[in-house]
């Protein structure tokens, strides 16, 4: 049994990559807790795919649940994004994917695994590809923006989690928020300064615990390689927490400066704007915002 992946929106994978991509795939890795399906490949040594449906399945066995993974300080999260990062060097590295979608995707897995690494030159070569696969002008748009205002932060300081690593990543993201043309992006920065004020390290330790440790459980804690990503993008999102005000802070300050034309719609739910659900984890039913990725990979 493989599991969906779970999504937490587009700020949970945009500090690590992107969204992660929807599969009830299999990977490949050698060893003896993942599984691994070849392919006869084309002529120029890599196999050519069109889309999700013809990668490899991937099957990762876990030996304890996501929240011990997650919140724990055992071997198990080393291990965990070392097997994924096997598995997404192979795709990249041996498929060709026709698909832009799936294409972003996996390289947004990639990235992930990148940023969990802390491999902050590799984080940044990986943007302009992201932002030439992104399929809306606001995609494009906000690809980078706060990811990779991270790891120029990282890189200047030598750490994610001091004062001074603090103000380079206000200093970065400033400079990159003050480049995004608001009209384009707008409900997106909108979903992201929501999102910012929002989102807790609570929250994310009880969906763990509730909802994703059962559904694990249940499928005889074997996951697929969308599903490994969440559980690697939940801990860097709770790693981020610390800079989500300053993030929202800032965000909302570009709106403020572009502000938005007045207009009535009487049809139009009473809602604040960036409560947009995009959609449910049908195996975890937890509910996925549009920015809780750009925590950890495209945004």
């Amino acid at each position: 049994m493989t599991l969906r992946p779970i999504l937490l929106g587009t700020a949970a994978l945009a500090l690590v990559g992107c969204a992660a991509p929807e599969t009830d795939d299999t990977a490949v890795v050698d060893d003896e807790t993942s599984q691994v399906v070849e392919e006869t490949p084309a002529t120029d040594g890599k196999i050519i795919v069109s889309s999700e449906a013809d990668l490899p399945r991937t099957e990762i066995t876990l030996t304890k649940k996501p929240s011990e993974i997650v919140l724990g300080d055992g071997p198990e999260y080393d291990m965990l994004l070392a097997e994924l990062d096997v598995v997404m060097t192979y795709l990249v590295e041996n498929y060709v994917i026709e698909d832009d979608g799936t294409r972003r995707g996996i390289l947004s897995a990639k990235r992930a695994v990148l940023t969990a690494q802390g491999d902050w030159d590799g984080v940044l070569e990986m943007t302009p590809t992201l932002r030439d696969l992104a399929s809306k002008p606001a995609d494009r748009e906000m690809t980078g923006v706060i990811s990779d205002s991270y790891a120029r932060a990282a890189l200047a300081t030598g750490d994610t989690s001091s004062d001074a690593f603090e103000a380079a990543f206000r200093s970065e993201l400033s400079g990159a928020l003050s480049g995004v043309d608001v009209d384009i992006a707008r409900d997106q920065l909108q979903a992201t300064g929501g999102q910012m004020q929002m989102m807790n390290a609570g929250l994310l330790e009880a969906a763990l615990k509730a909802q994703i440790d059962p559904a694990v459980e249940q499928a005889g804690m074997v996951i697929d390689r969308g599903t490994a990503t969440s559980i690697i993008g939940i801990r860097q999102t709770i790693d981020m927490v610390p800079h989500m005000p300053m993030i929202a802070e800032l965000v909302n300050a570009r709106l403020a400066e572009v502000p938005e034309a007045e207009v009535l719609d009487l049809w139009a739910p009473a809602r604040p704007r960036w409560l947009k659900a995009s959609k449910w984890s049908s195996r975890f039913g937890i509910r996925a915002w549009t920015v809780l990725s750009k925590v950890i990979g495209c945004g």
